[in-house]
């Protein structure tokens, strides 16, 4: 009864009134575009032509990008439909899972291509990102996220506890190692391959779901990736759109595979190797043993 009594206050601004009306003036600007910065809490503020023409600098790669006369949406739509009733008539999908794959509108959103300015980079440049909120993969690529999360998760190389609790010999070097835009720059057929062959391999004869099926399906989330920017349209040809939610357990699953024939494949190992996503650190006893590795003479 004294909860029901108890008065209900507006909530104090945690902003000046002065800071409100900056912050008024900056969403009605048409002339600026307002994002968060790609790592961080920071605001990136830049003028709307600026940012557009970046974007399309990065759209015009015609070894990543291809012009389409129309959207791709409605068609893609209806192969998810499809493959979404062959896996429910093999039993492989409960019936909720069905209707919870087919809550995209109809018909769907157009998925949008944005960047977010990498600020931490000597010279900043933009992260491609594909928002596909409400889009034809949306909820097929989150149910394939499901599947590979298990394998992902089991190539984990823990890399944060590495770090924090391991104690190496003395004379140990470690090296760190960046993979350069990995997402765009995976080949989307070797990853296909890839993340298909890490299924059979994790499940053995038991997959949620064939490997065939899995392969037609991450086909149409990478190979066609249909997107607006600058109300044109557009299809990905190489690498994966961050923004689809598969993208990081692909990534993972992918640089596993990658990272284990190089290993394999050097005369000398290191003492460890760990990674997180695309960034490696790896510890190497003596200077021979670093010049060695890294293939210096």
């Amino acid at each position: 009864m004294q909860v029901a009594q108890t008065p209900i206050t507006k909530p104090k601004h945690n902003l000046l009134l002065n800071e409100r009306k900056a912050r008024t003036k900056l969403k009605n600007y048409s002339e600026i575009n307002v994002k968060k910065a790609d790592k961080g809490t920071a605001i990136v503020i830049m003028n709307k032509r600026d940012k557009t023409q970046k974007g399309q600098i990065l759209l015009d790669d015609r070894n990543n990008y291809t012009p389409l006369e129309e959207s791709m949406v409605e068609a893609i739509s209806q192969k998810v439909k499809q493959i979404t009733e062959e896996l429910y008539q093999r039993n492989y999908i409960a019936e909720m899972t069905v209707e919870w794959l087919s809550q995209t509108p109809n018909p769907p959103r157009v998925p949008v291509f944005y960047t977010l300015t990498k600020i931490h980079k000597r010279t900043p440049v933009g992260r491609p990102i594909v928002a596909g909120n409400g889009g034809p993969t949306e909820r097929i690529s989150a149910f394939v996220d499901s599947i590979l999360q298990s394998i992902a998760k089991s190539q984990k190389t823990d890399f944060v506890n590495f770090i924090e609790r391991t104690t190496l010999p003395e004379g140990t070097f470690l090296v760190s190692l960046d993979v350069t835009s990995l997402y765009t720059n995976i080949p989307q057929e070797e990853g296909i391959n890839t993340v298909c062959r890490a299924l059979e391999n994790f499940y053995g004869d038991n997959t949620p779901i064939p490997s065939q099926s899995l392969r037609e399906i991450l086909r149409l989330i990478l190979q066609e990736n249909s997107f607006e920017f600058n109300d044109k349209n557009y299809l990905q040809v190489h690498g994966i759109a961050m923004g689809t939610k598969m993208a990081v357990p692909f990534a993972n699953i992918f640089m596993f595979s990658v990272e284990t024939e190089i290993i394999s494949q050097s005369n000398t190992k290191p003492i460890e190797w760990r990674r997180y996503i695309d960034d490696t650190e790896k510890s190497l006893n003596g200077v021979t043993k670093l010049r060695d590795n890294l293939g210096l003479n």
